[in-house]
């Protein structure tokens, strides 16, 4: 079964990202300090809570955390350059240890898990901007535990796209 996280724009600076069948919403904010925020409501304290955030000051001052309470790091290295000095794929780790790589495809993209080179990935998340509503399809539930980083990677690569 696949999941599908909607996108929509509620209102200037304001990106909501929603997933009906699952219930869950995250809420992306600018700040004028430019401080990129990610929330996702939390049921049992009826509140969004902060799930990653990052700064837009310079692409060599960039940093990043995911979670309230994780320590600011540089954006490259949680989110790296994988393949080679002029690859457009960038990698990131999971919760689990899993290394993922996102990939651009068909004006989108695509996130798998990181193989050798030989062996053809299996595609887990896809990202389609195609069409009035872009949407994020996740292809395999097992990775509802890392959503997060997920959410939070893609707002990266997809920066220049949702400016807040």
């Amino acid at each position: 079964m696949s999941l599908q996280f909607t996108f929509s724009r509620p209102s200037e600076g304001h990106l909501a990202i929603s997933c009906y069948d699952l219930g869950l919403r995250y809420e992306v904010f600018g700040t004028r300090r430019g401080v990129v925020s990610i929330q996702q409501w939390d049921t049992t304290k009826n509140k969004n809570v902060v799930v990653g955030e990052f700064t837009r000051s310079s692409v060599w001052r960039n940093r990043i955390r995911v979670g309230a309470d994780a320590p600011w790091v540089p954006v490259r290295e949680f989110l790296y350059r994988h393949g080679g000095l002029w690859s457009r794929s960038r990698a990131f780790k999971g919760h689990n240890g899993s290394e993922y790589v996102w990939e651009r495809r068909n004006k989108g993209l695509i996130l798998h898990r990181s193989f050798s080179l030989d062996a053809k990935p299996m595609v887990l998340v896809t990202f389609n901007k195609k069409g009035d509503l872009p949407y994020l399809e996740c292809h395999d539930t097992s990775l509802l535990t890392c959503l997060d980083r997920i959410i939070v990677s893609l707002l990266i690569m997809e920066g220049r796209i949702y400016r807040l």
